[in-house]
Formats: structure tokens, sequence, C-alpha cells
């Protein structure tokens, strides 16, 4: 049997309210070269029995049930090492692809120009609510990089690279250990070492929706596992030690660590949670990390702020990250 061009790859855990959503946006993808294989973490919700039932219906779909919970991470793994395409993609099972044809085209671009990943971008749909945002706008022209200058322009915040929706290159994946350790944005450390040393595509396609609600990973804005993500910035900068040079990593290390703090102080000045930003600042002061007096002053207006419904609604209009903001309305606001 002739091995597929693309695995789909969707890990799950108790979402079997979501999942049939998720694999028919997969099904209806044009490229027909693709298998489906569904990860299922040991749910308790009735997902192995629809499973089954789908299965019966879709020759491309395989699937497996963990005995026992693996966690994110680990069933990651479990998905890349069973795939037998010559790329794979993510896609969660809460979240769903909107373009028919972005597998397609996407493979089409990384076989073209040899490119290690391609991908896109992607909207969020708050289920509570049902508003959804576009929460960066990516590039619209250029389509191909270097994936060490994408890498070099994310401690800016200059691109919206996502684990989920993008195609990459599976034995390069299995070659760097991708998802080899049990840590938060595990996906980030492989993604981005692997941007170290591939070509990037992008397209302007709008290419999943990241759904959020109760249950998501990501949807806790915990200062415990905020600061954790450290972890995966000195992993990938040990890399980029070895490919870039100390001075250019440690750079990268220190503009990223920075990204962090500010990102975390503006999170919790917003949701009013002081014991939250004295953690972060703690942690900061211990790496020896400051913010200057304007900085200060921003983000003690900002918390200012955040006592106002009206006034967020307003910093949101003008934000270049209205779904965060968003978010932190409802957290704050119920």
């Amino acid at each position: 049997m002739t091995s597929p061009e693309v695995s789909i790859l969707v890990p799950s855990f108790n979402q079997k309210h979501l999942l049939p959503i998720a694999l028919e946006s997969v099904v209806e993808q044009t490229l027909k070269s693709i298998e489906i294989i569904v990860g299922d973490d040991s749910s308790t919700d009735g997902t192995d029995e629809l499973l089954k039932t789908l299965a019966s219906r879709h020759p491309t779909l395989r699937f497996f049930i963990n005995s026992v919970n693996l966690g994110r991470v680990r069933n990651y793994r479990k998905l890349l090492n069973s795939a037998k395409g010559e790329f794979v993609m993510i896609l969660d099972a809460d979240d769903y692809l909107l373009d028919p044809s972005w597998v397609e085209v996407a493979l089409d671009l990384a076989k073209k120009k040899n490119l290690g990943i391609v991908f896109g971008k992607f909207s969020i749909l708050f289920e509570s609510t049902g508003k959804s945002f576009a929460p960066h706008p990516n590039m619209s022209q250029k389509k191909i990089f270097r994936g060490r200058d994408l890498f070099l322009r994310y401690p800016q915040n200059g691109i919206a690279l996502t684990h989920v929706g993008a195609l990459f290159r599976r034995q390069q994946a299995l070659d760097l250990d991708f998802y080899r350790k049990d840590i938060p944005m595990s996906d980030f450390e492989s993604l981005f070492r692997l941007l170290l040393r591939v070509d990037v595509g992008f397209l302007p396609i709008t290419v999943f929706v990241y759904r959020k609600h109760g249950a998501n990973i990501t949807s806790q804005f915990d200062p415990v596992e905020w600061i954790k993500r450290e972890l995966w910035i000195n992993s990938v900068a040990q890399d980029a030690f070895l490919l870039l040079g100390q001075s250019v990593a440690e750079k990268w290390r220190r503009q990223s660590r920075y990204r962090l703090l500010i990102g975390g102080l503006g999170i919790f000045c917003v949701l009013g949670n002081i014991p939250a930003l004295k953690l972060v600042k703690d942690w900061a002061s211990d790496r020896g990390m400051r913010i200057g007096a304007v900085t200060a002053l921003k983000l003690f207006v900002l918390y200012l702020m955040s006592h106002s419904k009206l006034l967020l609604r307003l910093l949101r209009r003008f934000s270049r990250q209205p779904a965060l903001l968003y978010d932190l309305e409802l957290r704050r606001f119920p």
C-alpha cells in the first residue's frame, strides 16, 4: 500500500462532543493522500465508541486508545511515532480546519520550495459568547523565509507561528526528537528547534479555528505555569548556541525572557492578581531582569484601566492582541 503524503495527527481527551467537527474538517480536505490518526488519551466520555463508528465510515481514519493517561506531550509523541506520511500536521480535537484546500496548497509549496515548515493564519472562537478574533495579522506578502530569520524575530512579537495547523516533515521532527520534554509549551520547544534548521513558507490563508473553552489547557492563567515557560526558551537557546553562536543565542534568550516577563505582568495587571504580580516580579528579580520607568508607568495605567469594563473594551479596540484582552475581560468581569 502506498504511504500517505500527509498524516493529520489529532490528540484527544474527553472531547467527544467536539471531535466529529475536527475530523469532518480533515475529511473535507481536497488532498486525498491523507491518513488521519486520533490518539485518545484514555478518555472517560465514550470517545472510544465514537471512534469505532467514525473509523467504519472513513477508511483513512485510524486511532489508538491509551490504556492510561499519558498527558498532552507524551500523547503528541506517540502520535508522531505512529505516522507514516512524509509530512505531518497537528490538529487538536477541539479545533477545526477552515480552508478545505489548506493541506494540498501547503504541501505543494513545501515540495516545490523544499521547505521544512509551512504555516498560515488562524482565528480564535470563544465558545461561551460566540465571538471570534484574528489574533495576529502575520504577513501578507512574502512567502518564503529562512527559519533563522523568523526565529530571531520572535522576541519582538513579529510573527504568530502556531504548532496546530503547521505542515512539517515527519523525519525531520523525528530526527530532532520532537516532544522530548514534558514542559509547558513543549510544542513550541520542538517547533522552534526545527525553525533554526529549515526554510519556512507562509501562506496568507486562515487555516484553522482555535476554540477557547473551559477545558482548554492553555486557557488558564496560572502564574506558576506562566513562569515555567522559561524552560522552553532556555532549551531552544541551547540549540541556538550551537547553530548561531553564544552572543546571538544569549541575546535571543534574554529578549524572549523579557517578552515573557512583560506578558505576564500585563496579564496579571489586567486580572488584578497582586500575588501573581509579586511572583512574576520575584522571578524576574532572581534573574536580574528589570523594567524601565516608562514600562512600569504603562503597567500601572493598565492596572487602573482594568477596573473598568468600558475602559478595557476601549483598550481592546486599539490593541494588537484583542483576543487576549477579550479573554482577560471575561475573566475580570464574568
